[in-house]
Order: structure tokens, then sequence, then C-alpha cells
């Protein structure tokens, strides 16, 4: 179900796809899309493109839950993914809570 928030989210904000209301439809082109997109993001060996993916998950907590978690791992655990990306080698995905951004330490 959170996965299907994130997907719809980044639908949305691609504007494809609306039905009446606005809102991506289920299995649309545009919903199939974003999930493409999101996921080849998450799985690229590109930090840039595994930070985008990141926040665009926050950006989705915060718009549920009206703050950040309180750790990356909360993610995994509430359902929005199914597990996190691996940053490069001695770094770590952190949450800025000032920025309320996912940034690599």
């Amino acid at each position: 179900m959170r996965l299907y928030i994130v997907t719809c989210v980044l639908a949305f904000a691609v504007a494809c796809g609306s039905d009446e209301d606005g809102d991506p439809a289920i299995g649309s082109p545009a919903t199939d899309a974003a999930e493409r997109d999101f996921q080849r993001k998450l799985n690229s060996s590109l930090p840039a493109e595994q930070l985008a993916a990141l926040n665009e998950v926050l950006e989705a907590w915060v718009m549920e839950k009206g703050k950040a978690p309180v750790s990356l791992e909360e993610f995994v655990r509430e359902g929005y993914l199914k597990r996190l990306p691996t940053p490069p080698a001695g770094r770590r995905f952190m949450i800025d809570r000032k920025a309320v951004r996912i940034v690599l330490r």
C-alpha cells in the first residue's frame, strides 16, 4: 500500500494519465512509467539516482505522516520500500532534518 502511495505521488508529479479528478489511475501508463522510473533510480549504481528515489519516498512519507521518519529503516518497516539501496563504500544515506532531505555522507 505504501509503495502504491509513492507510485501515485510520482505519477502525479509527472502529470500524465490523470482521471477527471486529476488522480493517476491504477495501472495507467503514467503510474506504470513512474513505477519503472522509480525502481530504476532506486536500483541504480549511481548515488544521485538513489538519492532522488529516496527523496521521493521521503516526500510521500512527509505528505502522509506530517514529519520525517526517525530512521531510513522505517521506510522498509512501514512498507514504503522493499529494501534500502546500498550506498557507496564508506558512505551512508542520512536524513538531513533541517532540509528535510536525504543526503549522502
